[in-house]
């Protein structure tokens, strides 16, 4: 677009200047030396002025001719290429993106999950699912930061694959004992025994429900008083959701017949939710494919959920 518009400017000043040369030979026979009043200086040349004028003009016409016949070159080349596809590498295979998003050489794709794929591949973007905004809890950022390190570390704003997860927290200085409360989106509350001053992980006695989102907190206790809960504000709410297993099993068979496709693991993981497994999946993509700005890209959205 930038060649055609240079072409284009090029295309205008010689018109002009041949339209400058018209007028001149056509008013000075009539105005005669009275023309230098109205005129600029260079227009009134003589001197063969005109002719030379139409040689420079004539010499902008073909300037401009060529930028557009180069821009024209470029862009069927361009297109050319589209149309081909881009050549990457996963796990030493090579592949082909399509220009319309087709992804061949992985091995077949779920049905489902092709228009997901399509959308990655096209847009360099990766959306997050539909539920990510019951995991993605707000932080105060009016608030001071805590300087008390106890907090809640994980599972926080993320998907779990197992019904029985492992949550994991920092130390409470002074306390000799802990607590963890669990809730569902009901609001139905379960909490755990009493856990000791040593204690940094706590894992449900039964399984959770899977595709439901919870909330959960650790208390820490003195001598049968609560001195501390974490996370408080300003840090946001600690929420997990359980994968069900019917996505589980998904993409366990994508695994199976891709090959374990850095690309299409990454953006299954993505789509159901395991960010962290899809970060990793798409960083291997990335390292076999440096000079590519897919992988980047696809990481840079992900991070921005």
């Amino acid at each position: 677009e930038s060649a055609a518009s240079v072409a284009l400017m090029i295309m205008w000043a010689a018109r002009k200047q041949r339209a400058s040369v018209m007028a001149v030979a056509a008013m000075e026979p009539v105005m005669g030396p009275s023309m230098e009043v109205f005129m600029p200086v260079e227009i009134m040349a003589k001197e063969d002025d005109a002719a030379t004028k139409n040689h420079w003009a004539h010499r902008l016409l073909a300037i401009a001719a060529g930028v557009m016949l180069g821009y024209g070159i470029l862009w069927a080349a361009t297109s050319v290429r589209r149309a081909a596809g881009i050549t990457l590498l996963d796990h030493n295979r090579e592949f082909t993106i399509k220009s319309d998003g087709a992804v061949i050489g992985l091995g077949p794709i779920p049905a489902a999950f092709q228009p997901t794929v399509r959308q990655a591949v096209l847009l360099d973007k990766i959306d997050p699912p539909s539920f990510w905004k019951e995991l993605d809890g707000a932080e105060d950022s009016t608030a001071p930061a805590p300087a008390d390190p106890f907090r809640a570390i994980e599972p926080v704003g993320a998907v779990v694959p197992s019904d029985r997860p492992v949550l994991r927290w920092t130390l409470k200085s002074g306390a000799n004992g802990y607590r963890i409360e669990l809730a569902n989106r009901s609001g139905a509350i379960t909490k755990s025994a009493p856990l000791p001053a040593s204690a940094t992980r706590w894992q449900p006695n039964e399984p959770l429900s899977p595709n439901e989102t919870y909330s959960w907190r650790v208390e820490a206790w003195r001598d049968g008083s609560l001195v501390a809960k974490a996370p408080m504000p300003p840090r946001p709410e600690a929420h997990f959701r359980v994968l069900d297993p019917a996505t589980a099993a998904a993409l366990q068979k994508l695994r199976e017949t891709s090959g374990g496709a850095h690309l299409l693991m990454g953006l299954s993981y993505a789509h159901a939710g395991l960010q962290a497994d899809a970060q990793r999946e798409l960083e291997s993509f990335r390292k076999e494919n440096p000079r590519s700005p897919l992988p980047t890209n696809l990481l840079t959205s992900l991070a921005s959920w």
